[in-house]
């Protein structure tokens, strides 16, 4: 047996966290957290951004974005077409964010992130109808930096 160094009481607990799906739609957004991380596979180093909703419908609610930008573990010239897709998707999302955010020029610290407001066009994701998907990026004062275009780069791997 072990105990609490403060006790429980259990009818004094907020129950009211919802996990559900938020609704789709843009949301005002602030940036709470932005870390580099690596892929579970350590292949891909990437920017984990956490969106915190600014009212008035869903304030409060979290919901993550992971950008893959690099790959230390894999030098550029061993890389295959779909790790460099991979990265351009990741460093071209990163920056329509960053654009939406007001943020111009390079990105050198994940702390230049932190407190910056725009949109997100939040969707339910097509493989899990229990997530959400970000699919866009604007500046609050309406400036669109939607998310991937469906257009093909010339000369692209028909998988792309």
């Amino acid at each position: 047996m072990a105990r609490l160094n403060k006790p429980i009481n259990s009818s004094d607990q907020d129950d009211s966290n919802d996990f559900s799906p938020i609704p789709p739609g843009w949301y005002n957004v602030e940036i709470n957290e932005a870390e580099i991380k690596t892929s579970s596979s350590g292949d891909y180093d990437a920017v984990n951004v956490t969106f915190r909703i600014i009212g008035p419908t869903n304030g409060g609610r979290l919901i993550w974005n992971w950008f893959n930008y690099d790959s230390a573990k894999v030098p550029e010239e061993r890389r295959g077409d779909r790790m460099k897709k991979a990265i351009q998707i990741g460093r071209s999302e990163l920056n329509r964010m960053c654009r939406a955010a007001g943020l111009q020029g390079e990105l050198e610290d994940t702390d230049d992130l932190l407190n910056r407001t725009l949109q997100l066009k939040i969707a339910i994701d097509k493989k899990d109808s229990d997530r959400n998907a970000v699919k866009g990026y604007k500046a609050v004062d309406g400036e669109n930096n939607e998310g991937p275009s469906n257009t093909k780069p010339a000369g692209a791997p028909p998988w792309m």
